[in-house]
């Protein structure tokens, strides 16, 4: 295992990385 939550969503979107995944989340969490 080892994998984090980002890396396993960011696995499921072709061309993006877990630390992309994981900015995006982060700006629209952010914002609220």
């Amino acid at each position: 295992m080892g994998l984090c939550r980002w890396e396993l969503i960011a696995g499921r979107i072709p061309g993006r990385t877990a630390e992309e995944v994981e900015m995006f989340w982060a700006k629209r969490h952010q914002d609220q």
